[in-house]
């Protein structure tokens, strides 16, 4: 799920090539998993692989690989927690057990 205002960037904008003419920074591929969520203003940079089940806080700037089931945040992103999961509607939400006094 992408919220708006998310930037995915393949490439640079502008080739930067060495004196013989070979570009020093091509574009890379992007890879998204399945059931990601990516928050608004979020930007993806070339190169990364977002794992499955992934939560990725708004404003962050993706600059490497986040693993499968985590949250990440920050400029650079990086995994704040793991072990987590989401869904789309509240009403999806599994039980939780009530707690023993």
């Amino acid at each position: 799920m992408l919220s708006s205002a998310v930037d995915m960037r393949t490439g640079d904008s502008h080739g930067i090539i060495d004196g013989a003419g070979r570009r020093l920074n091509p574009a890379e591929d992007i890879t998204i998993a399945d059931h990601v969520w990516i928050g608004r203003g979020a930007t993806i940079l070339k190169g990364t692989t977002i794992g499955a089940n992934c939560v990725v806080g708004a404003c962050a700037v993706v600059t490497k690989d986040l693993p499968a089931h985590t949250l990440a945040a920050g400029i650079p992103a990086r995994v704040l927690r793991d072990d987590v999961d989401w869904v789309r509607d509240l009403g999806d939400l599994p039980a939780v057990p009530a707690a023993s006094t």
